[in-house]
């Protein structure tokens, strides 16, 4: 054990300082820790260290202890799972008659993420808002990213209205819900809520991001947010609790089903099974059963990754946005389980191919992958430069590296590109669990418009109900969606397609002329604007 431990300190000691906010980390094998340690800080100002104590919040982590509850009041015939939403929220649109409570768990609604609908509208979440005006955010939009049940998209929107509906139903708010069928239950008394900046939280983490200096930090605040999303505060001594759960359940009277029921995943109109279930992720890790979710809020970052079948679960949370608790996790689980993973991987080498897969690409094979590549709701650059393979949004370039035979992996985060096809004409993106996106190469090189004066102008969206500016500087396009809002650069990949630090936006011409454009955003599809001025 004791090498398991010196393995585990090196690959965390990079935030083992004083200098630095940090991590904790918890390593969980049969209901018990058999390892917990913090490294770095909790309070730069303070000098306060990371502890197993330290109370983070745990962003998206949270949205389990949501379904959890949505699972529990159905069984008391509370609510229904495949009860249309418009039951309990009379206030969305029609739309909502053909959504139910079941699509909002599995991420299936199609209704936009409130979240990036904040950000379209200019709304910092560094500010407060309270929750209604978040839910008349969601309920003016007209339109939906996908017919309820066609596609898989992660959507905040969806648990927040979760936690609206169980509100409705039972007159408490979502986080006396949750206290009352979970928390104290469990005796998870370290665990609250990130419903008020004002309560003084004992042993609390603030977050952090990187500074524009080299070993310098920002703080990193966030206090707007719904609370069936997350907004969720706790410690690994809180999770302990939560996790040894999952194998003993106490809740709703020892309910036989429940876990089985937290389990069940999702499945598409088509049939096609997704991997997300209750709050909670299904999926594989090196040939072994995982069940994960992370979180990502302001500066904080978890994952929270169980191997059911082993009875282990390693949980990393981070105050610092840069980390990637995913990633360490993984890491730690191929220490522990070292002698499985490496025989696995020994078995599945006796069935590989002799060949390898090359390591480096010539410019020439770089060449191959270049171009504009586009889909139903996105379009992204594929290029090179210092001969480097790189990847870009319009807002920022990434470098991409080989993975395999035409396979990618965008700098070291989950986003993997295959390309497709003799000519690598198509490319398919992994950045979602359980959703793929394909694009399809249009053209060669970034269309230039021979004049940027058609573009200028300004462009209402009723569903957004802004205004967005667009004019010149310095021969460039740039975007404002508030007066008080910095200028964005905007960039042409195509002639329809225009690409900006908030989304991109498709062009709608008339004699030659711009007559509004269509928004899509990373979770927000088909918001319109039209040319007012």
């Amino acid at each position: 054990m004791s090498s398991f431990t010196n393995r585990v300190d090196t690959l965390f000691s990079q935030w083992d300082t004083t200098a630095s906010p940090g991590c904790v980390l918890a390593v969980i094998k049969d209901g018990e820790f058999i390892y917990k340690r913090g490294y770095g800080m909790a309070d730069l100002e303070r000098g306060m260290p990371i502890t197993a104590e330290s109370i983070f919040d745990i962003g998206s982590t949270g949205k389990q202890f949501t379904a959890t509850v949505i699972a529990i009041l159905a069984k008391q015939g509370i609510l229904a799972l495949d009860d249309p939403i418009s039951k309990y929220l009379p206030e969305m649109p029609a739309y909502a008659n053909k959504i139910t409570i079941r699509h909002l768990i599995h991420h299936t609604s199609g209704i936009r993420d409130y979240l990036t609908l904040m950000n379209l509208r200019g709304m910092l979440v560094e500010n407060i808002y309270a929750e209604d005006l978040l839910l008349d955010l969601i309920t003016r939009q007209k339109g939906l990213n996908f017919k309820p049940g066609n596609e898989y998209l992660y959507s905040n929107s969806g648990y927040f209205l979760l936690g609206a509906i169980a509100q409705r139903v039972t007159g408490k708010h979502i986080t006396e819900i949750i206290k009352e069928h979970i928390l104290a239950p469990l005796g998870m008394k370290h665990t609250t809520f990130n419903k008020d900046y004002r309560p003084i939280v004992k042993h609390r983490a603030m977050s952090y991001d990187l500074g524009e200096e080299d070993g310098t930090f920002i703080n990193a605040v966030a206090l707007s947010g719904g609370f069936g999303d997350g907004a969720l505060l706790t410690n690994i001594e809180d999770l302990l609790l939560w996790d040894c759960n999952f194998y003993n359940n106490k809740l709703n009277n020892a309910q036989a089903d429940l876990l089985d029921q937290l389990h069940n995943t999702g499945r598409l109109n088509n049939g096609k099974p997704i991997n997300y279930a209750f709050g909670l992720v299904v999926d594989s890790y090196n040939g072994q059963k995982i069940v994960q979710h992370g979180g990502s809020w302001a500066g904080y970052r978890t994952e929270m990754m169980r191997f059911p079948d082993q009875r282990f679960t390693v949980i990393c949370i981070s105050n610092l946005g840069s980390v990637n608790p995913i990633s360490l996790c993984q890491q730690v689980a191929d220490m522990y389980f070292e002698d499985i993973f490496t025989a696995r991987k020994e078995r599945k080498s006796l069935h590989a191919q002799t060949t390898s897969s090359p390591k480096t690409l010539s410019g020439s094979e770089m060449e191959s992958f270049t171009g504009i590549y586009q889909g139903k709701q996105s379009t992204l650059d594929i290029f090179v430069k210092d001969d480097k393979l790189f990847f870009s949004n319009g807002a920022r370039n990434y470098q991409i590296h080989l993975l395999g035979k035409k396979k990618f992996q965008l700098e070291q985060r989950p986003v993997f590109l295959s390309f497709l096809g003799k000519q690598n004409e198509q490319i398919a993106i992994d950045k979602i669990v359980g959703h793929i996106i394909k694009l399809k190469r249009v053209q060669t090189k970034r269309y230039i418009p021979q004049s940027l004066s058609i573009y200028t102008g300004e462009y209402y969206s009723p569903e957004l109900d802004i205004r967005y500016t667009i004019t010149t500087q310095d021969n460039t396009l740039q975007l404002k969606r508030t007066p008080f809002d910095k200028l964005n650069p905007v960039y042409p990949f195509t002639e329809i397609a225009f690409l900006c630090d908030v989304g991109e936006m498709r062009l709608r011409y008339k004699d030659g002329m711009v007559k509004g454009f269509t928004l899509n955003a990373e979770r927000v599809a088909n918001i319109k604007f039209r040319k007012v001025v």
